[in-house]
C-alpha cells in the first residue's frame, strides 16, 4: 500500500518534532511566503488559524449550515475562492477554474446528503483530544504532490523525516482542490509516482 500524505497539527510524527532543523522564511518549493507554509502553533492545542475557524463556524453555525442551503453554499464558495491559485479580491475570478456545475455538485453533496456540519467537525474533535502517541516513521512508500497555493505547504525535511518519501512533486500551478483545479497534473503525478512501485 502507498499513499499520498498531508502533515497536520495533530498527526505530524515525533522524527519531525524532535528535528533540530528551524523552519523560517520561504519555503524552497514554493513561490509563497512562509505565512503559506504549516506552523505548529504554540498554544496549548495545536491548532492553525484555520482550524480555529473551522471551529468556531461549526459550533456557532453548524444548525445553520444545515438547513440553511445559501450559508452551505457561501461557505463552500469561499473555500474555493480562497484556496484556488489565483488572484484574490475582485480580480479573482471562480469561473476561469471551475465550472459552475462542478461547484454546484460539490455544494450539492453536502446540502442533500445534510454532511456539512459533520465534515466541519473533525476540527472540535480535535481541540478536545490530546496527542496520547506520537506517531513513528511510516514505512510506507510515500509521493507528495506540493501545489503552490495549498493552504498548507509541507518542508520536504518534514515529509522525509515522517515517511518513506519515495517521490517529490513541485507543481507549477494549483492550490488546495488540485485534483478537480488541475486534474491533468495531478493524474499525471500519481501515475509517475505508482510506476516507481512496479
Amino acid at each position: 500500500v502507498a499513499g499520498m500524505v498531508l502533515l497536520t497539527g495533530n498527526s505530524i510524527p515525533e522524527s519531525v518534532l524532535s528535528t533540530s532543523e528551524k523552519f523560517t522564511g520561504s519555503h524552497p518549493d514554493s513561490r509563497h511566503s512562509a505565512a503559506h507554509v504549516f506552523k505548529i502553533d504554540n498554544d496549548e492545542n495545536n491548532f492553525t488559524t484555520f482550524a480555529r475557524i473551522e471551529l468556531s463556524a461549526q459550533l456557532n453555525n453548524g444548525g445553520l449550515f444545515s438547513v440553511v442551503g445559501q450559508m452551505t453554499a457561501a461557505w463552500i464558495v469561499e473555500k474555493f475562492h480562497g484556496w484556488t491559485d489565483m488572484p484574490q479580491g475582485a480580480t479573482g475570478y471562480l469561473d476561469n477554474h471551475f465550472t459552475k456545475d462542478e461547484l454546484l455538485t460539490n455544494i450539492a453533496i453536502y446540502w442533500f446528503t445534510g454532511t456539512i456540519t459533520s465534515s466541519t467537525r473533525i476540527y472540535y474533535e480535535n481541540s478536545k483530544t490530546p496527542i496520547e502517541t506520537p506517531l513513528g516513521f511510516i514505512n510506507v512508500p510515500t509521493g507528495a504532490a506540493i501545489f503552490p497555493a495549498e493552504i498548507f505547504v509541507t518542508p520536504r525535511a518534514w515529509a522525509e523525516a515522517a515517511y518513506d518519501l519515495r517521490h517529490w512533486s513541485v507543481m507549477s500551478e494549483g492550490g488546495h482542490f488540485a485534483a478537480l483545479e488541475k486534474p491533468d497534473l495531478y493524474l499525471n503525478d500519481l501515475q509517475i509516482f505508482f510506476r516507481l512501485l512496479r
